[in-house]
């Protein structure tokens, strides 16, 4: 009976240990795309400002 106490316990921690390992591995990526997500926003943003000076240049020349 103590056996397989103590080799349940050692599976479920076994088993709690990946998925913590996998759901780090998860934040890590969400928190890549959400990095890469808001630098290809401020890439947008810069663009559309670069366009709309350039628009109110050529309208003043």
């Amino acid at each position: 009976m103590q056996t397989w106490i103590m080799r349940n316990t050692h599976e479920a921690t076994a088993v709690f240990e990946h998925d913590s390992m996998l759901n780090e591995r998860y934040e890590q990526l969400a928190g890549g795309i959400e990095n890469l997500a808001n630098g290809k926003f401020l890439m947008l943003a810069a663009d559309m400002q670069r366009n709309e000076m350039w628009r109110t240049n050529v309208a003043f020349t």
